[in-house]
């Protein structure tokens, strides 16, 4: 969108509510007149800060590493995933370590569709279908001595 990081700040206070707002007021007239412009960066650390301590964040990632399925569908377990995974962008820094970790945290029954699904380009957790893969379409794999072939024809 091209806004620029002190733009971002403002846009950002502008949209505060409530406690979140007094804090901000409060928090904005108490920086130093020679401190570093009120940036993106800046805003978002101090309200983590002050809103979302080191104890919560840590737990948060905690609590993605410890996930797994259980009880759970596939789309609550996907939606807790996600949710988690914004706590944790250095544990999940691409699509396949995503992938990844979520097949760690899956029900044994779906991990061939999982694992099957890393061999696609076109990963999305979030699609439509089988287990929210989106793999009810694509081609079957055979197991052999350990590896998954798909179409290859192996002697017996």
């Amino acid at each position: 969108m091209g806004v620029d990081e002190e733009a971002k700040a403002e846009l950002t206070a502008y949209q505060l509510k409530d406690v979140a707002q007094i804090w901000y007021q409060m928090w904005a007239d108490s920086r130093a007149r020679g401190d570093v412009p009120i940036i993106w960066n800046v805003l978002k650390t101090a309200f983590l800060e002050r809103f979302f301590p080191r104890e919560q964040q840590e737990a948060k990632v905690e609590e993605f590493i410890n996930l797994r399925q259980g009880g759970m569908s596939v789309k609550e377990y996907s939606l807790k995933f996600v949710k988690l995974s914004k706590h944790t962008s250095s544990l999940v820094e691409n699509s396949r370590d995503e992938m990844g970790k979520f097949v760690i945290g899956v029900s044994e029954d779906l991990v061939e569709d999982c694992r099957a699904a890393m061999l696609h380009d076109s990963m999305d957790l979030g699609s439509s279908g089988r287990g929210s893969f989106g793999v009810q379409n694509r081609p079957k794999f055979k197991r052999y001595s350990g590896l998954l072939l798909q179409g290859i024809r192996m002697p017996k």
